[in-house]
């Protein structure tokens, strides 16, 4: 009785053996990004796939492919990388790192993906780990300044500019300045030029160059008594404009000075 007992307690290690070793679970291969939880616009960083197979299985034919955040600045805008590698045994780990700059205004969240496709040995069906990480525009080191009159009258003639200057370590090319429409403000003019009175192309932005940007209208007499300004500096990607930089400034106008009435009694002592 003894020997069958130790025969069906052998058949059953060996059948959990069997079980646990022919059996495929996707935790067998673990997968992470590491990279900053915050950064600045226009800043190299780096984000590192480290990858493991922590499995019984040889993951064979495996392929690495990597999202960049939207939008981002690469030398060759590229922002999706596929990668073979080579088969990975259990216990091995492997890493690869990716630089790159983020795009967008401050607080914008920018999220980098990175999914693994592979064969366990001797299986058929393909299998896929997956991770991201998010990053947040902590920074923007660009200026965007309004430079406004005191007291801008309602029915007069009004003129102000719009500064801008990057201090960011990479060249910012294809941006542009974009402006709300004023309610109660009539464009009539600006140097340099506008594409369409609301839109202005900007040379490409090294470090520590900037501009200035005159505009001149009128102020409606029916204007509400507040002047909403709103600019935007962004950077045109496959035809979306990303913004990096928005400011807004509120002007109070006021209404013109009453005329001064005169009478004949007034003139009186003049005309003797």
């Amino acid at each position: 009785m003894a020997t069958v007992l130790l025969v069906i307690l052998l058949i059953t290690v060996a059948a959990l053996f069997i079980y646990k070793n022919t059996m495929f679970s996707t935790d067998a291969l673990s997968i992470k990004i590491t990279g900053p939880i915050q950064a600045g616009m226009g800043d190299e960083i780096e984000y590192t796939v480290t990858y493991k197979n922590i499995g019984n299985f040889v993951m064979e034919n495996p392929k690495l492919v990597f999202t960049l955040p939207d939008n981002s600045l690469t030398e060759d805008n590229t922002l999706r990388f596929t990668q073979k590698v080579k088969d990975i045994s259990p216990g091995e780990e492997n890493a690869l790192s990716f630089k790159v700059r983020l795009l967008g205004k401050e607080g914008d969240v920018k999220t980098a993906k990175a999914s693994l496709t592979y064969n366990p040995h001797n299986l058929s069906v393909r299998y896929e780990s997956d991770a991201d990480i998010k990053t947040t525009i902590n920074a923007v080191a660009t200026a965007l300044v309004y430079d406004m009159p005191l007291t801008p009258i309602k029915g007069q003639t009004m003129t102000y500019s719009l500064q801008y200057a990057s201090s960011v370590d990479y060249p910012l090319e294809n941006i542009s300045i974009k402006l709300d429409k004023i309610e109660g403000f009539t464009f009539k003019s600006s140097n340099p030029a506008s594409l369409d009175s609301n839109e202005y192309k900007l040379p490409t932005l090294m470090l520590g160059q900037g501009g200035k940007i005159n505009i001149m209208g009128i102020i409606n007499s029916d204007a509400p008594d507040n002047l909403h300004f709103v600019a935007r500096l962004g950077k045109w990607v496959d035809g979306t404009f990303v913004v990096i930089k928005e400011t807004v400034d509120d002007v109070f106008v006021v209404e013109p000075p009453a005329p001064i009435e005169t009478s004949p009694v007034d003139i009186l002592p003049i005309l003797q």
